[in-house]
């Protein structure tokens, strides 16, 4: 059967409803119902007005009392699992799963019902738009925390519009500025808290008691507060339109640069904000960095956080300021800071660059030391920060280099004014004594070519480690830049690098390459990536036996409390003497590894390698008694 209203479109007579339940329990008569293509009545969605507001007006206008009914004939057979789309909860004003039926049977474009739901704000920030998979469950924790699960209204907005406003879900919004009232979320007569969709559908109505929700008494707000309400709406409002056509990841990058700049032209840190807010620092940590669904950062932490530095969302996506050049000993102020936080990154390493040379001429000048921690301190951003910069860098390396070669000039001007006066009165200091008269340390002194040719050379028996205990250092030539013996040519030390499979020889025939090639000392630390004693080591190495005694030693077999490691024929002719009762003590048998094989091993280092291989040896400790003391084993 089928029946034409005036001003409608084909209507189509369901069949006859047995019982219709309400909420309240109570049965109605069974009627026949026509549903139309189109309501009789269809209005257009007032501007922001809530998706459940629009149904409710839609219902009331056409004589539709129950929920159950409108919403069958607004989205017919759509469900999420086994139940059908209900909107009450978090699932109140969020999108449908299809809007179709209800297009057609407003007559209302797509676009303004989208309008009606949380739709742009969820595309503004890269989440879903529609729900999850229960019925039960919120779409996502996106806007948990930040929604009402109840009615909230004005009774003088709906004393003048008739409609339920979007931002009133929102608990962070907690008075209307237009009035001056503070916002209530429940009925003024009865108490009770209203559902957003609830039977009978009539809007400004109280489903329980029937109450006139315009007649409800409300307090009023003061300046203050209707200054910040209307500033919280003003925000909710440009987040709930459409977007101006910036993509999500684009939308919260900028968001987040402004936020970082604002952070930074404060002076505070991430933990700052965290505590304050009560979140970690993951949470800031991906609000600045412009993350899409990740840390947990919900939109009540966007609203926080941009409170707490004084801005508001509503203009945080807008155009990047131009770059600033700091002026000569200019600080890194905190305008120059928020222009840094929105620029592409090739300018802002150029602004970088500029305030870091200036920092560095304010502690040289204050004279203090210039360290990645000073100059942070001094910009007021984190030094590793700065350290990624490849050209922040290099200027960091510049000031590195002239500051060695002014330590270099200081300390080879004390030398050689000690060395002066130690000349007129002709007594003979050590290299250690030597330091000491300078006020630096010979470590210091090693450190710098230019003063380390100016000390006495040792005499050439401490070249030759003795026998017995002794510390790591012995052996090491006390100066880089005499003369080395060269018996390999540079052409053949290359060919021998090339054809090396393993890391340490490979690094060694480098570094010893560089040498034979004429580099100085600080070049070829430099480019060998090692150090001067290293260097130091392996020259002293090549000048008792060759490249042999270079390439034949074991990284770290000289540590302090490390046993001594030699190949496995030399360890057979070990333990053989040993058994033949050939040592007396450890002593004596590092002195014949050393004699005979050119093996310099320290006392404790030949007593752990016996031990390992079952001999053991008479014990009698020297020096400063670095083997354990034992009794005297048979070993035969």
């Amino acid at each position: 059967m089928s029946a034409q209203s005036p001003g409608a479109g084909a209507a189509t007579a369901a069949p006859a409803d047995t019982e219709n339940t309400e909420h309240d329990g109570s049965a109605t008569p069974a009627v026949s119902r026509f549903f139309f293509d189109v309501l009789p009545l269809h209005p257009r969605p007032e501007p922001l007005e809530s998706l459940t507001s629009y149904l409710a007006r839609l219902a009331e206008l056409n004589g539709i009392r129950l929920a159950g009914p409108m919403l069958a004939i607004c989205f017919p057979g759509r469900t999420i699992g086994s139940k059908s789309y209900k909107p009450v909860g978090e699932y109140a004003d969020a999108l449908p799963i299809a809007l179709d039926a209800l297009v057609t049977l407003a007559a209302c474009p797509p676009d303004a019902l989208r309008a009606t739901t949380f739709a742009h704000l969820r595309e503004r920030f890269g989440r879903r738009a529609g729900f999850g998979a229960t019925h039960r469950d919120p779409p996502e924790p996106f806007l948990a925390g930040s929604l009402a699960r109840h009615l909230r209204y004005c009774p003088s907005c709906l004393e003048e519009h008739r409609h339920y406003r979007l931002p009133w879900r929102f608990l962070r919004l907690v008075g209307c500025p237009a009035h001056g009232l503070r916002l209530l979320d429940d009925c003024g007569h009865c108490g009770r808290p209203i559902p957003l969709f609830a039977t009978p559908l009539r809007v400004g109505a109280c489903p329980h008691c029937g109450g006139d929700l315009r007649r409800c008494a409300t307090e009023s707000l003061g300046e203050a507060d209707v200054r910040e309400a209307a500033r919280r709406e003003r925000e909710l409002v440009a987040l709930l339109v459409p977007p101006a056509g910036a993509a999500p990841a684009q939308y919260l990058a900028l968001v987040g640069r402004r936020l970082a700049a604002a952070r930074l032209a404060s002076r505070r840190t991430v933990s700052d904000s965290a505590r304050a807010l009560g979140v970690t620092a993951s949470v800031i940590n991906g609000i600045e960095g412009g993350c899409l669904g990740r840390r947990g950062a919900a939109f009540r932490h966007y609203l926080a956080y941009a409170a707490h530095l004084g801005l508001d969302l509503a203009g945080a996506d807008g155009p990047p300021r131009a770059v600033p050049v700091p002026a000569p000993g200019e600080r890194l102020t905190p305008r120059l800071a928020m222009a840094i936080a929105g620029v592409s990154p090739a300018d802002r390493e150029a602004a970088l660059v500029g305030a870091v040379e200036s920092a560095i001429g304010a502690l040289r000048a204050a004279g203090r030391p210039v360290t990645w921690a000073a100059i942070g301190e001094h910009l007021g951003v984190s030094g590793e920060n700065l350290g990624a910069y490849p050209r922040v860098r290099a200027a960091f390396a510049a000031e590195a280099g002239r500051r060695h070669d002014e330590r270099e000039r200081e300390v080879v001007a004390r030398v050689r004014l000690r060395l002066a006066a130690l000349a007129d009165s002709g007594r003979r200091l050590t290299q250690h004594e030597l330091a000491a008269a300078c006020g630096v340390s010979l470590t210091t002194i090693r450190r710098y070519p230019a003063a380390l040719a100016l000390l006495p050379q040792p005499p050439a028996v401490d070249e030759r480690p003795r026998p017995g205990p002794r510390r790591r250092s012995s052996g090491r030539p006390s100066t880089m830049v005499e003369t080395v013996p060269w018996r390999e040519s540079a052409d053949e030390l290359r060919a021998l690098h090339d054809a090396a499979r393993d890391d340490t020889s490979r690094k060694r025939l480098h570094a010893l390459w560089l040498v034979r090639c004429g580099a100085g000392v600080r070049e070829a630390v430099a480019q060998a990536g090692v150090g001067y004693s290293t260097l130091g080591v392996w020259l002293s190495w090549y000048r008792a036996g060759g490249l042999d005694a270079v390439l034949r030693r074991t990284p770290g077999q000289y540590a302090p409390r490390a046993a001594l490691q030699l190949d496995p024929a030399l360890q057979r002719t070990v333990v053989e003497r040993a058994w033949a009762g050939a040592f007396r003590d450890y002593a004596d048998a590092c002195a014949w590894l050393w004699r005979e094989h050119g093996v310099a091993g320290t006392y404790y280092g030949v007593y752990k390698l016996l031990e390992r291989l079952g001999v053991r040896l008479s014990t009698q400790p020297e020096g400063d008694g670095s083997a354990p003391h034992e009794e005297t084993t048979d070993t035969a």
